[in-house]
C-alpha cells in the first residue's frame, strides 16, 4: 500500500517537497452529513427535505519515520492551499482537502512521528 500526499501549489523553497509519502496512515476518521432533513408534521407524520450530502471531515494521522520528513509535511500543510491525498490500495481514501484547525507533529518511540491533520474535504 502507498499512500501519496500531494499540493498543486508550489511549496516556498524552505519546504521540499511538494510530495509526501508517509509509511502509514491510521487511524482514519471521518464524518460526513447525508443533508437530508426530517420535519415533524403538525397532524403527525414527517415531511423529508431531500439535500445532496456534505463533503467529509474527520483527522488524518500520517506516519513518518524521520524528524525531517513529518515537519516538512507539517510546515506544507500549514500553508494555504489544497492537497490531494491518494492510496494505492485504499480507494476511499483518494480526496481533494484543506486543512482545517490544529496541524499536531508528535514523537512516537516505536513508530518514529506522526502529523495529526484535522481536515475538510473539497467536493
Amino acid at each position: 500500500m502507498t499512500t501519496t500526499i500531494t499540493t498543486p501549489a508550489s511549496p516556498p523553497p524552505s519546504i521540499t517537497p511538494s510530495t509526501y509519502t508517509p509509511f502509514v496512515v491510521l487511524p482514519f476518521a471521518t464524518e460526513q452529513d447525508s443533508g437530508n432533513q426530517a420535519h415533524p408534521l403538525v397532524g403527525g407524520g414527517v415531511d423529508i427535505t431531500f439535500q445532496p450530502p456534505t463533503p467529509r471531515t474527520g483527522t488524518l494521522h500520517l506516519g513518518f519515520r524521520t524528524i525531517f520528513d513529518a515537519d516538512n509535511c507539517r510546515r506544507a500543510h500549514a500553508l494555504p492551499g489544497p492537497f490531494r491525498l491518494e492510496d494505492t490500495d485504499v480507494f476511499t481514501l483518494n480526496m481533494n482537502y484543506v486543512p482545517v484547525g490544529t496541524i499536531t507533529m508528535e514523537a512516537d518511540d516505536v513508530l518514529g512521528w506522526w502529523v495529526v491533520i484535522n481536515f475538510q474535504e473539497l467536493p
